[in-house]
């Protein structure tokens, strides 16, 4: 079944959220979402998604254009800073919907910090350029 069968168009990160919460809360029953993170350089900031059961943090990223991936490293680098203040956060993934494969190069992601203080970090693309 697609997502166009259900009725269901992803347009934005909002609805990536949204579709990536109801699905978690199959599994999980604490699921935040805009959890406030610590201020950094006196700027406030959320995360997107914290699934407190589990202390794992998701940040939603959606490829638009075709500068997009240079701008979406910027962005989780930049992320990275910022949530590693997550408190009791063990595990960060930086989950990036990608539907029109515009993201061709996904080991560039390999090149982000495995870790950011005590918080590892991961990084998903979704649907891969490498898959047929």
């Amino acid at each position: 079944m697609e997502l166009k069968e259900l009725d269901f168009e992803i347009q934005k990160e909002l609805d990536v959220k949204k579709l990536l919460k109801a699905l978690l809360g199959i599994y999980y029953e604490n699921i935040k979402a805009e959890e406030p993170v610590e201020s950094y350089a006196g700027i406030a900031s959320q995360i997107d998604l914290y699934i407190k059961d589990i202390n794992y943090g998701i940040e939603i990223k959606l490829a638009k254009n075709s500068t997009q991936q240079r701008q979406i490293v910027e962005q989780i680098n930049d992320d990275i800073l910022k949530y590693q203040k997550l408190p009791n956060c063990e595990k960060i993934y930086f989950f990036i919907y990608n539907p029109e494969f515009l993201i061709t190069n996904n080991a560039s992601f390999d090149d982000l910090p495995p870790k950011a203080g005590n918080i590892e970090i991961k990084t998903i693309v979704t649907p891969n350029f490498n898959y047929s």
